[in-house]
């Protein structure tokens, strides 16, 4: 995924800080192609090919589990679910 285009949130987003320590955590620097405000902008305009993203596939109170994190890129075919 190096190299790779990232579609990523809004730099004041507690989204695209969540995504970016992903990245960093798997030693990956996202090469970032667009910023987006919403989810479902991400979802979508990974869709269609102009880059991968990663947004959260449900959220809840903090003492629910984990979220499940959701991976979009056009060449899935379909998004990637991940617990």
């Amino acid at each position: 995924m190096e190299g790779e285009p990232w579609v990523r949130f809004d730099r004041d987003s507690a989204l695209d800080g969540v995504l970016l320590n992903v990245l960093r955590d798997n030693d990956l620097t996202p090469n970032a192609v667009a910023r987006v405000s919403q989810t479902a902008a991400a979802v979508r305009w990974a869709a269609h090919g102009l880059g991968m993203t990663l947004v959260p596939a449900r959220t809840g109170p903090a003492s629910s589990p984990a979220p499940t994190w959701l991976s979009a890129h056009a060449r899935c075919g379909v998004p990637a679910w991940r617990d």
